[in-house]
């Protein structure tokens, strides 16, 4: 996902991207032709939209390896070197070497400051370019407020007021989806589900990316069927806070597709309109 922060990156993505439409859009023809109708119809679309996206991903942006815990900017070998200080001290105490305890928590301490010191280190970082966007990259700087204003501006857009449109019995066809349709609807990082694909591929993907969602949301949407991996759920385990050997202190939370959940976004938004 950092890799998209590079700009060179974001354009080699989208324009990869925009060389496979007028092939998706063949390959969605010929199913046509060959007499394809329904859910399988649906279902091999659906397929073949997601390889292509994870092909020109890989190719383009390059795969990262994420281990549970560790995707984030501040861990590094220093933070991980403590970290197994720490354990290694705590495994001597469980041994009976009591007399270790002054030194274990002398160790928890010093991997909680360092967490806390590069935590800050990142957060300049981002500061720091945000200020150097300033001088030199406005547009960069508004998209790094905006993204950190979004939230709140639309909370407080909204109370006290209530909604007198009337809603559009008729839902039009994906033909005029806007090209920014896609940061509309997913707001911040999105995780993947099953699918494997984040919302980063989709936000960055520019005209390329809403013309394959285009194609992809108009066969879905005229055979009348939702791709039943869009409706399976990766139930993953967040730890809150306490012992992690209880399994009370853990939270389930289920993450769903991506790009079925932009999909049912449009349509609220057209039905609320």
């Amino acid at each position: 996902v950092d890799r998209f922060l590079d700009e060179g990156v974001r354009t080699k993505y989208r324009e990869a991207l925009k060389a496979e439409v007028e092939s998706f859009s063949e390959s969605i023809r010929e199913k046509v032709s060959e007499g394809i109708s329904g859910s399988g119809l649906v279902s091999a679309v659906v397929e073949e939209w997601e390889q292509v996206v994870k092909k020109v991903a890989k190719a383009e942006v390059g795969e990262k390896v994420v281990v549970c815990g560790r995707a984030v900017r501040w861990w590094d070998d220093e933070i991980k070197h403590k970290i197994e200080q720490r354990r290694e001290a705590y495994k001597k105490i469980l041994e009976g070497q009591d007399y270790l305890w002054e030194e274990y928590s002398k160790l928890r301490r010093k991997v909680k400051n360092l967490v806390v010191q590069k935590k800050l280190e990142v957060w300049n970082e981002v500061v720091e370019r945000a200020n150097l966007d300033f001088e030199g990259n406005r547009k960069e700087f508004w998209a790094f407020v905006g993204r950190r204003t979004k939230v709140l501006k639309k909370h407080h857009q909204h109370l006290g007021t209530c909604s007198v449109e009337k809603v559009d019995n008729k839902v039009c066809e994906f033909s005029n989806l806007p090209a920014n349709c896609v940061e509309i609807v997913l707001e911040g990082s999105c995780v993947c589900g099953n699918d494997g694909l984040v919302g980063e591929l989709l936000k960055c993907g520019g005209s390329g990316m809403v013309e394959l969602l285009k194609q992809l949301f108009t066969v879905i949407w005229r055979e009348e069927f939702v791709p039943p991996q869009w409706r399976e759920g990766l139930i993953v385990n967040l730890f809150k806070k306490g012992d992690k050997e209880d399994p009370g202190n853990y939270r389930g939370i289920t993450l769903l597709s991506v790009v079925g959940k932009v999909f049912c976004k449009v349509l609220n938004n057209r039905l609320v309109k």
